[in-house]
């Protein structure tokens, strides 16, 4: 084989919205960038098959031979997210095509694609697709899932998009390929879903107007589904995860039962990050044991206000309110910071991931200090003029500085820096305490993966964070 082509591209939001009315496939975690802060991936997730596209698009570019597929199998080993930047190599032989997509060091996909001349095939319906409900398929339910799609989609948003493609590829070919896409993060499993496999053969004339799929193989320990595809001209499968679903954090009423009550009626505290996570659960704590609690939030305000919802609901005794801080600008003009606070909770965390490529990534170094030590740093600057006297700065370290493993070096090393960072406050500031405690592994959104991993009791953790008399063994 030679080396066709090669191509690089980041994808942002608008190039998520732009396929999924392309694909039909609206699924929260490819086009929400609020909802999918909460699932395992910290963000938004380009749609595999847009990865497929791109790269046949890229390939049809450069190469006049290509006019139609007989087969195309695609694999998905990590995921491509809003933001990453991807590299893109075609090597190409005689009627058959390889591809690698890389981000750094890591594959993110890779493709195999065996072409024939330009067929015309049968139209397929031009519109674009009508936006439907994002199913959700229960775990019990998965083994005998089945169904069909339309095949169709916009002639005008291909041509937008995929325009190389979109004049080579006939329209059942082009139109099959997106159904995938809209079947596993629509359909089957649907919300819950990682599309990480494709598998297809087309005969020289498709003339499929609609593509069936049913489970063929589940696994409900790992998530692992295998979905068949048949129409006329057309067979194959697609293989997909059901995704953990986000972690649910102990309502107010479970907190309240673990509570004594007035237990935290002298705190009143800011919980930084609070909307949800381990900040949304120290607020219940609190506001559970008599406290007075503001939340902050950088973009989740809708979850910050169901979890005030909650508590003021509750019989709760202490008092909830909510603000939007980003920790990433300046604060000075925060009105909402008023409160003589005897307690700061810092959970402001980018998403946690390790680098791409083998070697330390300074990028990524750098983005883990501007929340830990910068924006800690903002935050400290703020709240300093009203803070009561012998208040508590409470910076949450990780387990992870002792045990050193080898996938998050930076993430360490960001760590190691803020912990020096609170010794050097302290000595600054004899009149706060900086408290640091180094968690153990939790349960939450960004611990979240497809094998299952040990992790401590939540609420037994973070009630030993904000109990005064137990605080202390936690640094």
């Amino acid at each position: 084989m030679i080396t066709a082509h090669s191509s690089e591209r980041s994808f942002n939001q608008r190039d998520q919205e732009l396929f999924a009315r392309l694909s039909g496939d609206h699924n929260p975690m490819h086009t929400d960038a609020v909802a999918a802060r909460r699932l395992m991936f910290g963000g938004p997730v380009v749609h595999a098959l847009n990865t497929v596209t791109w790269s046949l698009d890229s390939l049809s570019k450069v190469l006049p031979s290509f006019g139609s597929l007989t087969q195309i199998r695609a694999t998905f080993p990590a995921a491509l997210l809003v933001g990453d930047r991807a590299l893109l190599t075609w090597n190409v032989g005689n009627k058959v095509a390889e591809a690698t997509v890389n981000v750094g060091d890591q594959t993110v996909a890779y493709l195999e694609v065996h072409f024939g001349p330009e067929t015309e095939g049968e139209t397929v319906l031009d519109r674009e697709i009508p936006i439907q409900p994002c199913l959700e398929v229960e775990p019990h339910n998965m083994p005998m899932a089945s169904g069909s799609v339309d095949l169709e989609f916009s002639s005008t948003l291909a041509n937008q998009i995929i325009p190389n493609l979109y004049n080579r590829l006939s329209s059942v070919q082009l139109a099959v390929l997106l159904a995938t896409t809209r079947i596993v993060g629509m359909r089957c499993p649907g919300l819950h879903s990682i599309y990480s496999r494709l598998n297809l053969t087309f005969e020289e004339q498709s003339k499929s107007q609609e593509l069936d799929y049913s489970v063929t193989k589940w696994d409900p320990r790992s998530g692992l589904t295998s979905l068949g595809l048949t129409a006329p001209g057309v067979a194959g499968n697609i293989g997909c995860f059901y995704r953990p679903t986000p972690v649910k954090q102990p309502s107010i009423n479970e907190v309240l039962s673990t509570v004594e009550p007035g237990q935290f009626s002298e705190h009143s505290a800011l919980v930084v990050g609070g909307s949800r996570g381990l900040g949304a659960l120290t607020a219940k704590l609190i506001a559970a044991g008599g406290g007075n609690v503001m939340v902050s939030y950088a973009t989740g305000g809708l979850d910050a206000e169901q979890l005030a919802d909650e508590v003021r609901t509750s019989s709760a005794k202490g008092t909830i309110s909510t603000c939007q801080l980003d920790v990433l600008e300046e604060l000075e003009s925060l009105p909402s910071l008023t409160m003589p606070y005897t307690h700061i909770y810092y959970f402001a965390t980018p998403r946690i991931r390790g680098g791409r490529s083998a070697e330390f990534d300074r990028a990524l170094f750098r983005e883990y200090l501007t929340y830990y030590v910068e924006g800690a740093g903002r935050v400290l600057d703020r709240v300093i003029p009203i803070a009561t006297e012998d208040a508590c700065f409470i910076w949450p370290s990780t387990i992870f500085v002792e045990d050193q493993p080898e996938q998050f070096p930076e993430y360490v090393a960001a760590k190691v820096r803020g912990e020096i960072w609170c010794a050097e406050m302290e000595r600054a500031l004899p009149g706060l305490n900086f408290i640091r405690p180094r968690l153990p592994r939790l349960e939450t959104d960004q611990t979240r993966s497809l094998q299952p991993v040990q992790t401590e009791d939540n609420l037994t953790v973070i009630l030993a964070l904000c109990a005064p008399d137990r605080r202390k063994s936690l640094t």
